[in-house]
């Protein structure tokens, strides 16, 4: 039987809000309806795991409807006010955690009852309040501009007063508020752009563009980030990157919440770009930037990691050489991870760990003994034709089992349906590149002529999976791959 909204609702609150809310069933202002009462009273012992069986409906409704025959459409209604007075709870424990809103709503019942002094009041009160913020964002712009809107459209403010700036404030902040909102909605629409390969008309954005020029917000620290944001999703300027780094990190305690998460991802996944283009340093930058968002809670969702950010914290604390923080991090975090992803996600990143580690025993041993989904698959045979090829690379003699390895996962690759073809691009070309590498090694190459193969690979195939790895194996440099 599907669970009623009612129990979704209450087994989502705190222990602590679950005791505050029997105050509020109790409390007239809420309801006054006792049969809503005698429904909570007998299911919140249930709390947190509440019981939706049929049996359980039936005795729930004899204490609620004593001496009335079973009817499960008045049990329905029940449940559906009691869930009114629940979501009533909901919105007062927002409001609680909102300031700013609940004084906007009493300036607004004193707008609605026509105390305009009252109403005027309380709108400079709360325009004055707005000083506090230290960077004028687009939430601080979003509040000027709808008090400043309320205050000049009340029909008893005086529009003609030649001392008054309210309408100019207003214009103004809503100007600055559609251009810092129009900021944050293009690094996500360009960013999404990169990675689906479409194109999107972006309208008002050269007017936006143009207004730079100006010198318009110019001062504007959001807005300075926001600029430096686009620029990073549009090039690979690694001096607009470390300006970005500087200001943000700055001002990171300083921002909104939402300014803070979209601001963080875009500068994380521009240095995550770069380290999986086998630009060493990145690596470590990417690592104290994900190390950051750890720490400061902005990679957590709803208290949970997903298996993509734990997956890149152990991808690139590993890369960084930081293998002891990252089994300790694999230990105290596993948490975290939803539990349906939880063994899975902490097996890989161990088999990960194992390889880094050079521990590649370990690595054969984990992969062969786990039973990976499909999704994994592709990572961890990556891993596994690696780790083969560390091997061979100590002794020659198991170039048999490196081919056999690479064979398998080449048709692995081919008989794949759950990728799309560009996704697999990079496994394919590291497949290709260390058969080449072993056939040459096996032959005993000139150790020189094999780096200079290697380096007209890297250039001519730009997607490699473990591209970094291969240059540090290789001791390949920037300046090797710089175009003659």
């Amino acid at each position: 039987m599907k669970e009623p909204k009612l129990y979704f609702l209450l087994k989502n609150l705190s222990k602590e809000e679950f005791k505050r809310l029997r105050k509020v069933v109790l409390s007239p202002i809420y309801t006054t309806n006792p049969k809503v009462i005698l429904l909570f009273e007998n299911i919140r012992k249930q709390y947190p795991n509440f019981n939706n069986t049929s049996a359980m409906r039936a005795k729930l409704y004899a204490k609620v409807f004593p001496s009335i025959q079973y009817n499960d459409q008045k049990l329905r209604r029940v449940f559906t006010d009691l869930t009114k007075v629940v979501e009533q709870f909901y919105v007062h424990l927002e409001l609680e955690k909102q300031a700013f809103k609940r004084e906007k709503i009493l300036a607004e019942a004193y707008a609605h009852r026509g105390m305009f002094d009252l109403f005027k009041q309380q709108t400079n009160k709360l325009l004055d309040n707005l000083n506090d913020h230290t960077i004028k964002d687009s939430d601080y712009f979003f509040k000027k501009m709808n008090l400043t809107r309320d205050l000049y459209y009340h029909p008893q403010y005086n529009k003609y007063d030649k001392n008054g700036r309210i309408l100019e404030t207003y214009i103004d902040s809503l100007d600055s508020y559609f251009s810092l909102t129009k900021m944050q909605a293009v690094v996500a629409l360009k960013n999404q752009m990169k990675i689906l390969k479409k194109d999107y008309e972006l309208r008002f954005w050269d007017v936006i563009d143009q207004e730079q020029l100006k010198g318009f917000l110019d001062s504007n620290t959001a807005f300075q980030l926001y600029k430096l944001a686009i620029q990073l999703v549009e090039s690979t300027s690694q001096l607009a990157f470390k300006e970005y780094e500087s200001l943000l990190f700055q001002n990171v305690q300083f921002l909104a919440k939402e300014d803070k998460k979209i601001l963080f991802y875009n500068g994380v996944n521009y240095a995550i770009r770069q380290a999986n283009k086998g630009i060493k340093e990145y690596s470590k930058v990417s690592f104290d930037w994900l190390k950051f968002g750890l720490e400061s809670r902005l990679l957590f969702q709803n208290n949970q990691l997903s298996a993509v950010t734990f997956g890149n914290i152990v991808t690139y604390g590993c890369r960084a050489g930081k293998l002891r923080w990252v089994t300790n991090f694999i230990e105290e975090y596993a948490y975290f991870l939803r539990e349906e992803i939880r063994g899975e996600e902490v097996t890989y990143s161990n088999v990960l760990l194992n390889f880094y580690n050079g521990d590649y025993k370990e690595v054969i041993m984990k992969i062969s003994d786990y039973s990976f989904s499909n999704f994994y698959k592709l990572k961890t045979r990556n891993i596994l034709i690696r780790t083969h090829f560390e091997i061979f690379l100590n002794d020659k003699g198991d170039f048999g089992i490196l081919m056999n390895a690479l064979e398998a996962f080449e048709s692995f690759l081919y008989k794949n349906t759950l990728f799309k073809k560009e996704r697999l691009e990079p496994y394919n070309n590291l497949t290709q590149i260390l058969k080449g590498l072993s056939t040459r090694i096996l032959r005993n190459e000139n150790a020189a002529n094999i780096k200079e193969w290697l380096v007209i690979q890297l250039k001519e195939r730009k997607n490699i999976s473990g591209r970094q790895w291969l240059k540090e194996r290789f001791q390949i440099s920037e300046n090797d791959l710089l175009e003659v």
